[in-house]
């Protein structure tokens, strides 16, 4: 048995190659930021690692990969009638892998400054307990209910909409708790990889094998 995560470019350059590879007992598809793209220029993300993972329990899996690292879920709800909406076509997959927010939570950090948008401005006051300290929870919750919301709405309303895939599992990865670098992630003063984590927002090998094997369970418990 075989398991396989390939970009969507893979699949459409030659179909027979990647199918021939099978057969495989699920088809997913992967629409997300850098979780399920690349997360370093070195290191890959959640498909692959996930494929390695149903290869070691010996499940025939295909993974077709159509994130793009940096995307928005803004801009996943625009492609919602182009690249996925076409690939939505194409099969009547067993799970679509989902991971959208993070990027938008960013942008929402970085404009406007500190003080004017869900980051408080922090200067000349003392250490915060945990990252919930830092944030503006009205101007969170606004962001939530005016925009993630709506489009996650979006993005589910489309899949559930669709004639071929309106039944099929939606397993998303969302975010639970603000981190600064001195926060959970890694030890005080450090930069770089460390423990299970490249950095603030995305894993190392090791953090996305255990990933993997979580990820690898709840499939298997909703897929068989």
């Amino acid at each position: 048995m075989t398991s396989l995560a390939v970009t969507a470019l893979q699949y459409r350059q030659n179909p027979p190659d990647v199918e021939g590879q099978g057969p495989f007992r699920y088809r997913l598809l992967a629409e997300s930021d850098s979780w399920m793209d690349k997360s370093g220029p070195a290191l890959g993300a959640l498909p692959q690692f996930l494929a390695e993972e149903m290869n070691r329990q010996r499940q025939s899996v295909l993974i077709i990969n159509i994130s793009t690292a940096g995307d928005t879920l803004r801009r996943i709800t625009h492609v919602m009638q182009g690249e996925f909406g076409w690939w939505l076509d194409q099969f009547r997959y067993d799970g679509i892998l989902l991971s959208a927010g993070g990027n938008d939570f960013i942008d929402a950090a970085r404009d406007p400054d500190p003080g004017r948008g869900i980051l408080r401005d922090m200067a000349g006051q003392a250490l915060p307990g945990d990252g919930y300290d830092c944030v503006n929870q009205q101007a969170l919750a606004k962001l939530i209910g005016r925009y993630l919301k709506p489009n996650f709405a979006t993005v589910y309303g489309a899949i559930r909409s669709h004639p071929l895939n309106a039944a099929t599992p939606i397993f998303l990865n969302s975010y639970d708790t603000p981190t600064a670098r001195n926060a959970p992630a890694a030890p005080p003063a450090t930069s770089g990889s460390r423990g299970d984590w490249a950095n603030e927002i995305h894993p190392n090998k090791s953090g996305w094998r255990k990933l993997a094997r979580v990820w690898a369970q709840e499939l298997a418990s909703r897929l068989s």
